[in-house]
């Protein structure tokens, strides 16, 4: 344990590579949670190259002694394939027991997979409310909302008036923000992001510009998601930041996608040509690819109807005119 906490010190204290020495000092004597440590600091590329393999080689040993934390970060990198093949069916198990081991942000996250469905692993709304309110029990305000959803239309539960508007009160008051003030704040965040990353009118910090980015795409703005895809995909010479970050450079464009930015498809395109975090695909690379030239030439064809119609408008008014002369 005195290994672990000496690890935890040097971390807080920003010596991430020193940090690492001891969380593996304290993981080679058997401690979960330096084993979990060891791991996230080569899955996080913090105090040590980011590795994959080897941060799963460490969250396999932090599954074989039943740590949810080892078991969150695992079932994601196999549900992105970081590092290796996706393999949902393993992914879905991992979460399944992290959830069960008290870990509520495996919770939140299998609970609202599973409510919607996603590639590989079903829709089932009846054990997506089930970890939803595990996570909602542990003060998670969103699947606190979720759940007030859930009663109110009967998905997943029996229809339930009571319970639908006590959770939606707990969620408020556990700071629960509504979509609709998501995308307000998010388009704030992003045009304050702009300022410091461009220094209109203040001085430039491209570190604040950084921090109020990842603010704003975590509030949903598809511009932010595709700026912070890129910025994970090469790197930045900022704490946290300094290695690229595949597997988050994925998830942030794949996000933006979902949003409207369409031009998170050719950073897609170019994670699959070299293979960054995922197996090299060349025919989803092709298609990412095609997508953004498919939106190019249909943003292309919207300018020259635009075009035509001005001239169009313009003979028009001239042909008009000539015949009062």
């Amino acid at each position: 344990m005195a290994k672990k906490q000496l690890g935890d010190k040097l971390y807080e204290a920003g010596e991430h590579a020193q940090s690492v020495e001891w969380y593996v000092k304290s993981a080679e004597q058997g401690n979960k949670d330096g084993i979990y440590s060891a791991g996230w600091a080569y899955y996080s590329g913090e105090g040590t190259p980011q590795d994959f393999a080897e941060a799963a080689d460490w969250f396999e040993k932090g599954i074989a002694v039943e740590h949810p934390k080892a078991m969150r970060v695992m079932a994601k990198m196999l549900y992105t394939g970081s590092g290796g093949e996706k393999d949902p069916d393993r992914a879905a198990e991992l979460w399944q027991k992290s959830s069960d081991l008290g870990d509520p942000e495996s919770a939140a996250t299998f609970g609202k997979i599973l409510m919607e469905g996603a590639q590989g692993i079903e829709k089932d709304q009846v054990r997506a409310c089930k970890h939803m309110r595990k996570a909602a029990e542990a003060g998670d305000a969103d699947c606190m909302w979720r759940l007030g959803n859930a009663y109110k239309d009967g998905t997943g539960v029996n229809i339930s008036q009571e319970e639908s508007r006590n959770w939606f009160v707990r969620a408020q008051q556990n700071g629960y923000v509504t979509p609709e003030q998501r995308v307000q704040q998010g388009a704030a965040l992003y045009q304050q992001a702009v300022v410091f990353y461009t220094g209109q009118g203040v001085a430039r910090d491209v570190g604040k510009a950084i921090q109020l980015f990842v603010a704003a795409a975590q509030r949903g703005h598809p511009v932010a998601a595709g700026n912070l895809a890129n910025f994970f995909l090469a790197g930045l010479p900022f704490p946290g930041m300094e290695q690229p970050d595949y597997g988050e450079a994925h998830q942030w464009a794949l996000r933006a996608m979902q949003w409207g930015e369409t031009d998170a498809a050719y950073t897609l395109g170019q994670i699959y040509e070299m293979g960054h975090g995922v197996p090299a695909d060349h025919q989803l690379a092709v298609h990412w690819y095609f997508t953004c030239i498919q939106v190019f030439f249909r943003l292309l064809s919207s300018f020259l109807i635009c075009i035509q119609a001005c001239i169009h408008m313009h003979v028009c008014v001239y042909i008009h005119m000539c015949s009062h002369v």
